[in-house]
């Protein structure tokens, strides 16, 4: 056992020993079925996918004190359960684990959705506009009679104004006096006016957070262009922008219900800026309220280098004053690298475009070394957003530079997510070294973002985007997941949605779409379910209580109407579920 789980209490029940029982493996049980000495649940004619390599499928299990106490035959379960057992007829349905969101956004989902009276963060704008249609949409929306005090809307094309970027000029001349900050279609740039520029202080003077990742562009003069990339705004925020808490409640219960309603029983969060007490404070109360209808996982978020010093004692604190029940806190995030859309992420070549550099990291590989370690000391994970070759290597680099110096591997997981490029020899690198890699596949029909990324990286590396199946290949723990942010796209965090496309590398909407490459890159139906289940249970060091059907874990699994290893699966995000359960508990039923 991982000291992870003994850290959280992880233990298996000291009752009779079964071995689990699948109809291929030919398992004996040790010692004679019995019955346990506590209340008992049969869920039994069912077709159960245990993702337990050893004993793959069973017909049915039994739960007691919310663990697996029996996973094997109808026959044996019944025997095991004895007469006074509840039982239940699964009349035949199959059975998975319950899936993991191995990185998703529930807070900022929280912060961007629907106020009293609104819709949300719905997209505005005609997506595939050019520079020209884009100033004259605006033109036109100038003139509406109802604009508000401060204006904010999406998504501007931000390949349709490369190389320079936009200017503030542009937007003075359409709204020469209120504030406006538009959101491009990456969603990790800003488009200012002046007005918005004043409003938040921004001067020549103004530091920049990040040099390379979250900056002001600037003119010749070293003044602010409007073109404000990744967190530079950051700082100049806070807690009075965000919504009321009984909003973000609302919001929160809204997106955490709608996951539970796809399987999801156990998500990571991977971060939350500057908002950390605020999300927290409302997974809090619905933990003590017992509203959480899966495991919650949260993090500290590091986006800032001037954050680094503080993460062990943050963790300590969000986890002092918030964790509780099915709320834990045991991850450092750190936003490492940008994205090629915008020319933020860290490449070990420049871009395409060569003025625009070659991305840049959040801090040095040896500050990160000290980082691994520092966590290691305190048995806290790591996981990082690294989206170019170069941040990549880099913290792989790490990895190395830490082993050695412990002396012995890094007893702490770490993730790096997202791994849009990346030098080839670096995915055997990565599977040797331990290292989880996660990708969020609904991303993987390259029409979320539009063609900017391609573009700036060039033909030949835009066509190693995002290898998953190289990486599964060469043996590395993959995971998968939705890595949602806003309210309009939330519906994609389907985890059947994200195993459609990590097979099928399409768009999976109606309609015919492109295959993005390359071949190799495609999963295996079995590879991507294990992905949404037993690797993503590695990734938070719970292996232990999560992850497979076995005896002695959390009994948290998913009934299903229809077969995932037999449905077309170009329809498998129409994949139907009947029932969800947490410990044992239900805590989704479609009837």
């Amino acid at each position: 056992m991982s000291k992870r789980a003994l850290y959280l209490g992880i233990a298996t029940l000291s009752i009779v020993a079964c071995v689990p029982v699948g109809k291929e493996s030919g398992a004996i049980q040790s010692g004679s079925p019995s019955s346990p000495a506590l209340d008992v649940t049969v869920f039994d004619n069912a077709q159960i996918y245990t993702e337990d390599d050893a004993n793959p499928l069973a017909e049915a299990v039994v739960v007691g004190d919310g663990k697996f106490l029996f996973v094997g035959s109808s026959e044996q379960a019944l025997d095991f359960a004895g007469d006074s057992a509840d039982v239940r007829d699964l009349e035949g349905q199959f059975v998975l684990p319950g899936l993991v969101d191995a990185h998703t956004h529930p807070g900022l989902i929280a912060l961007n959705g629907p106020g009293e009276g609104d819709d949300g963060d719905v997209m505005t704008m005609p997506r595939d506009m050019d520079r020209q249609e884009t100033l004259d949409w605006l033109k036109e929306y100038s003139q509406s009679d109802d604009l508000p005090d401060i204006i904010r809307l999406g998504e501007w094309d931000v390949e349709a104004f490369f190389p320079d970027g936009p200017n503030r000029y542009e937007l003075d001349e359409i709204f020469p006096d209120r504030p406006v900050l538009l959101s491009d279609n990456s969603g990790h740039t800003r488009w200012l006016n002046s007005a918005a520029i004043d409003m938040y202080g921004v001067t020549s003077e103004t530091p920049d957070v990040s040099p390379g990742i979250s900056y002001f562009v600037r003119d010749e003069n070293g003044e602010p262009t409007g073109w404000v990339k990744e967190f530079a705004l950051m700082p100049y925020m806070d807690s009075s922008m965000i919504s009321p808490r009984d909003e973000l409640k609302a919001n929160m219960t809204t997106f955490l219900d709608f996951l539970s309603s796809r399987g999801v029983t156990t998500l990571f969060d991977a971060g939350n800026f500057i908002w950390d007490d605020e999300i927290y404070a409302v997974v809090s109360e619905l933990a003590h309220s017992h509203r959480l209808p899966l495991n919650y996982e949260g993090s500290y978020h590091i986006w800032n280098p001037n954050e680094l010093d503080a993460a062990v004692s943050e963790v300590r604190r969000l986890r002092d004053e918030y964790a509780f029940g099915r709320f834990t806190i045991n991850t450092v995030k750190v936003h490492y690298d940008g994205v090629h859309e915008v020319a933020t992420a860290a490449e070990v070549e420049p871009y395409a475009i060569p003025s625009l550099g070659s991305g840049g990291k959040l801090f040095s590989t040896e500050r990160l070394v000290k980082l691994m370690v520092e966590l290691d000391a305190e048995n806290i994970d790591l996981h990082l957003h690294t989206v170019g070759s170069d941040a990549t290597k880099s913290v792989l680099d790490a990895v190395e530079l830490a082993t050695s110096e412990l002396g012995r591997p890094l007893n702490i997981e770490v993730t790096i997510a997202h791994v849009e490029y990346v030098s080839p020899p670096d995915i055997e690198r990565a599977a040797d070294l331990g290292v989880n890699v996660d990708f969020t596949p609904h991303w993987f029909g390259g029409s979320v973002f539009g063609g900017a990324g391609a573009a700036l990286l060039g033909p030949e590396r835009a066509k190693q985007n995002m290898v998953v199946g190289q990486f599964v290949d060469a043996g590395a723990n993959v995971t998968l997941s939705s890595d949602v942010v806003s309210w309009w796209e939330y519906p994609r965090a389907d985890p059947f949605i994200g195993i459609e496309m990590a097979v099928t590398r399409r768009e999976y909407t109606p309609g015919d779409h492109p295959f993005k490459d390359p071949e190799s890159a495609k999963m295996e139906r079995d590879a991507a379910i294990k992905a949404y289940t037993v690797n993503s249970a590695k990734q938070f060091g719970k292996e232990d209580s999560i992850g497979t059907i076995q005896v002695g874990k959390d009994a948290d699994f998913v009934v299903l109407k229809d077969d995932p290893y037999q449905i077309d699966i170009s329809q498998m995000d129409q994949m139907r579920v009947d029932s969800v359960y947490l410990d044992g508990e239900l805590v989704y039923s479609e009837d």
